[in-house]
């Protein structure tokens, strides 16, 4: 990518930041109407009028939105290397080819792959969940893998996710547990973006706004079937 591609993207998601809602705004659509709140959360949507005038179900607008802000990304990634990497962000499978060969995001794609399987074997381990990405065979692995407490080496992001994310395992707070995946990918992104002219803005850019639809539905679910207010406020708080 080109210097003036990254002033490009630089420009484009600074712009697009104030589509990104700050925690003082979430927490105030607790207090509106579920109509109301709804209208105030699709005023930071990227879709098209007609989308945002339809009664189509709910969820399946925020799915809808989702993949306009992945559209949008992979438009201000203009490497082909760096938008494969994108494309493939949420398919473990095939980031795993990609993981040794990848020296920009080699950092990134161990945390990824370690924020994923800490995941996941703490629910095997309280609750015996199986998993889509993982085999039984795998889980072994994993699981004797874990126990040894290797990938707490790999850094001080991944001790901190581990430990919060087993917090909220042991008090039976599942639900947060998607949350807190996204908001530490931007806590990576955040330590590298200091560098503007940089495609770790993109991919922050990317999270952040993900983790801000997720909680945007999420609260708006709630309201729909007048989920306890504590447990979304709850959700705020943990991202």
């Amino acid at each position: 990518m080109r210097d003036w591609d990254y002033g490009f993207a630089t420009g484009k998601i600074a712009s697009l930041e104030k589509k990104i809602a700050p925690p003082q705004f979430l927490e105030s659509l607790l207090e509106l109407p579920l109509e109301m709140a709804f209208q105030r959360v699709r005023e930071g949507f990227f879709l098209p009028w007609e989308y945002k005038n339809n009664d189509a179900f709910l969820e399946s607008i925020f799915v809808k939105e989702e993949m306009i802000l992945k559209e949008t990304c992979l438009i201000l990634l203009k490497d082909s290397y760096l938008r494969s990497i994108f494309e493939d962000i949420e398919k473990p499978d095939n980031l795993l080819e990609k993981a040794e060969k990848s020296i920009f995001f080699q950092e990134f794609l161990r945390l990824y792959f370690n924020v994923l399987n800490t995941i996941i074997f703490l629910r095997i381990r309280t609750y015996n969940l199986k998993e889509e990405f993982y085999d039984y065979k795998n889980k072994e692995i994993l699981l004797r893998r874990l126990e040894r407490e290797d990938f707490i080496a790999l850094g001080e992001l991944t001790k901190q996710f581990y430990f919060e994310a087993k917090d909220i395992i042991v008090s039976k707070r599942n639900y947060l547990l998607e949350f807190l995946k996204e908001k530490y990918f931007i806590k990576f992104f955040e330590i590298k973006k200091v560098n503007l002219l940089s495609p770790n803005l993109v991919f922050w850019y990317y999270f952040a706004k993900k983790l801000n639809l997720k909680i945007s539905n999420f609260l708006i679910l709630g309201k729909f079937y007048d989920l306890n207010k504590t447990i979304l406020k709850r959700v705020i708080e943990y991202a």
